[in-house]
């Protein structure tokens, strides 16, 4: 064969491979990569639909619609300040409970969020306050007072 011939033949290749791209179909899916590659996706694809399993993808066994919140932890002189971003939710939809060393976060909106932040210091859970306003909740926990020291 010579270079140019080869040349053609790859050109033709990509054309149907682009061909089949926008045409939806990927290129794989009727060309196995490799021995019996093409049989292991058709069944695995065809036990799927058999069991009744969306094909979307969950991570580690986790609702697509849950999410972690973002969230900052700052440790003041007295106090503990938390501010976390739950956009799409109201302060009826937010449940807050605090121990010792962690608060936990959970609200429900247009996706459910959850997160337990552990307490760069020890808390008093019962002095814990907070503020919702466009999707930002602020939070304030007293840091347990410290017992002082003698030599």
């Amino acid at each position: 064969m010579s270079f140019e011939k080869d040349f053609e033949e790859m050109r033709d290749r990509i054309d149907k491979m682009l061909k089949d791209f926008f045409r939806g179909r990927p290129y794989w899916s009727g060309t196995p990569v490799g021995r019996g590659a093409g049989k292991k996706r058709r069944r695995w694809d065809a036990e799927q639909r058999q069991e009744g399993e969306s094909m979307s993808r969950v991570v580690e066994g986790r609702d697509p619609s849950e999410r972690e919140p973002v969230y900052d932890v700052i440790a003041g002189e007295e106090d503990i300040f938390i501010t976390v971003e739950l956009p799409g939710t109201t302060p009826e939809k937010i449940s807050l409970r605090a121990s010792e060393r962690a608060l936990t976060v959970e609200a429900q909106g247009y996706r459910r969020y959850w997160k337990i932040l552990e307490m760069p210091e020890p808390v008093e859970a019962s002095t814990l306050t907070w503020t919702f306003n466009n999707g930002v909740l602020d939070v304030t926990i007293a840091k347990q007072a410290q017992g002082i020291l003698s030599d």
